[in-house]
């Protein structure tokens, strides 16, 4: 593995099967409230279950990127996830 395939170790631990676990076991106990793109919790299992080797590779060695982010209009702009 080169040096961009290492992840730190906080990107390791993040990744660990128990706490992606807990975290989805958290996003379905929030009523299957779509999230800032709209999609919910129904539309986003089967693609995470169809592509989770790649994603997981994707997050380990940086190459993730999020889709945009949502901004809100309210007269200035307010970002409902940071900019990365």
């Amino acid at each position: 593995m080169s040096a961009e395939e290492n992840p730190p170790p906080e990107m390791e631990a993040i990744l660990t099967a128990e706490n992606l676990n807990a975290a989805w076991a958290q996003v379905k106990a929030n009523a299957g409230a779509a999230g800032a793109d709209g999609r919910t919790v129904a539309r986003t299992a089967e693609p995470i279950k169809t592509h989770r080797e790649e994603l997981l590779l994707r997050l380990r060695t940086g190459r993730y990127r999020p889709e945009a982010v949502k901004a809100v209009d309210t007269g200035k702009v307010r970002y409902l996830i940071p900019p990365p």
